[in-house]
């Protein structure tokens, strides 16, 4: 079973992250700043606003190729993640409230570079979709739920402030597991390398988004 691959691979990619991202060791340090926090939830609440896009399109283009499977998970989807981008949105507006911050905040330039990669990826193979909504989800489940933790418990955040965050660690926990139970379903053994391939560009674009944020600065 491929998706046992797959899953493994996300894992060692959380593993490294949490190991050496020097954003992910701010927050555990208790340095993140507010305003810092607020560009995290900018460039999350963008990638929410997308997500139902993403999910249209795959499901278009899994129909037009003949991907049946893929085009009946990716409708699944669709439905699911409406709205997610409001959490995200009142996040922000509450730390903007609380610290009395300026201008509603950017995402940082990495996220913009990460929504550019997912439309390509899309438009090369739909069924590569999948391996980013498992991996956002599994990430999630794997560090959400400590990033919440240390932002609440060692940065000062209020916890109203996370819930685009620990929402999703409750309900990525259930689809992880459904989305790789599904996937060997879903595409043949053949698509694997380029799965596992986007999985480390995911990542990488990813750590350069954290990365930018880290360089912003720390209390």
């Amino acid at each position: 079973m491929f998706a046992t691959t797959l899953q493994r691979e996300i894992e060692r990619h959380a593993l490294d992250m949490r190991v050496t991202n020097p954003f992910f060791a701010q927050a555990a340090a208790g340095t993140i700043t507010p305003q810092t926090v607020a560009r995290y939830l900018a460039g999350l609440r963008f990638m929410l606003r997308l997500t139902p896009s993403y999910f249209s399109r795959a499901r278009d283009l899994s129909r037009e190729k003949g991907y049946e499977a893929a085009m009946t998970c990716f409708a699944g989807k669709l439905a699911e993640e409406q709205g997610h981008d409001l959490w995200a949105e009142q996040d922000i507006q509450h730390i903007r409230l609380r610290f009395e911050l300026g201008d509603d905040p950017e995402p940082v330039e990495a996220i913009f570079e990460l929504s550019d990669y997912l439309w390509a990826m899309i438009e090369r193979d739909p069924r590569l979709f999948l391996a980013y909504s498992l991996w956002a989800e599994y990430i999630t489940v794997l560090m959400g739920g400590e990033f919440v933790s240390h932002l609440v418990e060692r940065c000062g955040i209020p916890k109203a402030a996370t819930s685009a965050i620990a929402n999703h660690v409750e309900l990525d926990r259930e689809h992880a597991v459904a989305g790789f139970a599904a996937l060997d379903t879903l595409v043949d053994e053949t698509l694997l390398p380029a799965l596992l391939t986007s999985v480390r560009d995911f990542t990488n674009i990813w750590n350069r988004s954290t990365v930018q944020l880290a360089s912003l600065g720390a209390s």
